[in-house]
This record gives structure tokens, C-alpha cells and sequence, in this order.
């Protein structure tokens, strides 16, 4: 994963590993 791009990528990443 890339990180140091956007706080957008880290916000999609968190919805996408998010706990169900």
C-alpha cells in the first residue's frame, strides 16, 4: 500500500478494512 499520498487514500482504506 502507498502511504504519504492523501488522507482521501487513508479514509478509503479505513472504509474498505472496516469491521463489520
Amino acid at each position: 500500500m502507498l502511504m504519504g499520498k492523501s488522507n482521501m487514500e487513508l479514509q478509503v482504506l479505513s472504509t474498505v478494512f472496516r469491521p463489520k
